[in-house]
């Protein structure tokens, strides 16, 4: 998640044609993507956490 959140605060402007933000998306997609081109590994994991209050809440 630190990663959508820092993507989503460095990349100002990006939207959909309904007015959607999508910088988020599209900056971990891209950070994903550089990932798999620089360390060209086996396998890969995605974590997310759960929905609703965590230690962090």
């Amino acid at each position: 998640m630190s990663h959508i959140y820092r993507a989503y605060f460095a990349i100002k402007g990006l939207t959909n044609d309904q007015g959607l933000s999508t910088n988020a998306v599209y900056g971990f997609v891209s950070m994903l993507r550089r990932l798999i081109r620089d360390e060209s590994p086996e396998y890969l994991g995605v974590a997310m956490d759960l929905f609703g209050p965590t230690v962090r809440h």
